[in-house]
């Protein structure tokens, strides 16, 4: 028989591979009495698992993806007036934006104002106890453009407690036009929201990925101790499959390399994200197609 880690050929009887301190498999050699019913040799954890796997992958990215649309749907300014003037709003707690709709339209009526506005002063005050509420200048520079709508940041303000509230605009010299929309919205964390999906969908692939790769690991040494059966020394013994999906999934962080020992090279991703990329995609296409090797230089091959 040959040493399932380094391939060297050992003796039916010895425990520890002389050349790698590899733990050797028992051989299982069955005598002449006895009968093997089929469907009854050990084959490790259920493959279903592979397809609890791949849901814990899938669904994770899904919902993320789900939770960014909901938010950018929400922090839409869908609340729109035309100032100058003065407008009672229903307004829950949180901070909002003000924008500056330069391209809109509202019953019918389409406003084309240009990207410029000056002279404008806008208060905030609660309808019921005519309570000031603070509004600055716009602290970041944010602008969308939503179908014919397009607009851009220009004051901010945050509400403490839900309820009504009035808002005026007006110019400083007092004139009543032109006529343009402002825009409410709540402040959107746009990177929050962002870093937040991200995470979901990491955290998928790394459960999902670990759990296919255990049960991947888990059933090929089934098999190899039930068997006995003597591996190619010239072929790296790990898993084509294994290696395929690890690339696949966190190749950016090495985690491939330190599954086939190359601890070095492993780090040097782990350091630079994988090259960048390039080398975590160089890695994925050599796993896929065989030409990966392992830290002996045997080619991975096999699938299982």
């Amino acid at each position: 028989m040959y040493c399932p880690k380094c391939g060297y050929e050992v003796s039916d009887d010895w425990r520890v591979c002389p050349n790698c301190a590899a733990s050797l498999p028992q051989s299982y050699h069955p005598s002449q009495d006895t009968v093997i019913i089929p469907g009854t040799e050990s084959k490790g954890p259920p493959a279903w698992l592979y397809g609890l796997g791949a849901a814990i992958i899938i669904i994770p990215i899904v919902l993320a993806i789900v939770f960014l649309i909901v938010d950018l749907f929400e922090s839409n300014p869908n609340t729109r007036v035309v100032v100058p003037g003065t407008h009672e709003l229903h307004l829950d707690s949180g901070k909002y934006i003000i924008f500056y709709e330069y391209q809109s339209s509202i019953d019918g009526k389409g406003y084309s104002t240009g990207e410029y506005l000056k002279g404008v002063v806008v208060s905030l005050h609660s309808e019921g106890t005519s309570q000031l509420i603070p509004v600055s200048t716009a602290s970041g520079d944010m602008s969308y453009q939503i179908g014919s709508r397009a607009g851009k940041s220009l004051f901010e303000f945050e509400i403490e407690e839900s309820g009504s509230y009035i808002l005026v605009v007006r110019y400083q010299d007092g004139s009543s036009s032109p006529e343009v929309v402002f825009a409410l919205g709540p402040q959107f964390d746009i990177l929050g929201v962002i870093l937040r999906s991200i995470g979901i969908g990491f955290a998928g692939f790394i459960v999902g990925g670990i759990l296919i790769l255990w049960v991947l690991i888990k059933r090929r040494r089934s098999r190899e101790q039930f068997s006995g059966m003597p591996l190619d020394p010239t072929v790296s013994p790990r898993s084509r499959l294994a290696v395929t999906l690890l690339a696949f999934f966190v190749g950016s962080l090495g985690i491939h390399r330190f599954y086939l020992e190359k601890y070095f090279t492993g780090i040097l991703m782990l350091l630079t994200l994988g090259g960048f990329g390039l080398w975590a995609l160089i890695d994925f296409i050599f796993a896929v197609t065989g030409s990966m090797k392992d830290k002996d230089g045997k080619p991975i091959s096999n699938w299982e």
